[in-house]
């Protein structure tokens, strides 16, 4: 139900929560009554369901000691490139997930929240996830760009990603 809600990005209904979760519309209530009682989700003056501001605590909690061991590195790379630079760890497999980032001190810089979640195939962070992984998982679409990122020690975002632009920098680079 969480992901439901923050996929969708906007106020969902009960039944709506329900279709997506392919039950009942009293199962859905249910669960969404637990939720509620942690924070987790809460609704609006009209009804409809969101995200509660108790995932916030939760969030700062994920990954603590690698967040914590990152961000002075990562303010380090976003100062030296001039752009911001990410944590990011791999979700499922299939996607990347930023956990933290910092944006350089004198420049304009892009902004991502914690918890930005996009296919590993798109992206700057989801493309440096993949370099990690045997050459032979790489799609094959992004073979030469992949070995041209290795080469030069960091990602991009090409101009006509639906992605804004941005870089990251492979770990010991």
């Amino acid at each position: 139900m969480l992901e439901i809600l923050a996929a969708a990005g906007r106020s969902l209904t009960i039944d709506e929560l329900a279709g997506s979760l392919g039950v009942h519309r009293s199962v859905a209530y249910r669960l969404l009554r637990t939720l509620e009682d942690h924070g987790l989700t809460a609704r609006e003056g009209s009804g409809r369901v969101v995200l509660g501001a108790g995932l916030a605590a939760l969030a700062a909690g994920v990954s603590r000691d690698l967040q914590h061991a990152a961000l002075p590195e990562l303010r380090v790379v976003a100062n030296e490139l001039g752009m911001t630079s990410l944590l990011a760890v791999t979700l499922d497999g299939d996607e990347a997930v930023t956990l933290s980032s910092a944006a350089p001190q004198h420049s304009v810089a892009v902004a991502y929240r914690p918890g930005h979640r996009h296919p590993l195939t798109r992206g700057a962070p989801g493309k440096a996830i993949l370099l990690g992984l045997p050459e032979s998982t790489w799609p094959e679409g992004l073979r030469a760009e992949l070995e041209r990122s290795r080469a030069r020690g960091f990602t991009v975002i090409r101009p006509d990603s639906p992605l804004t632009q941005g870089a990251v920098r492979q770990p010991n680079s």
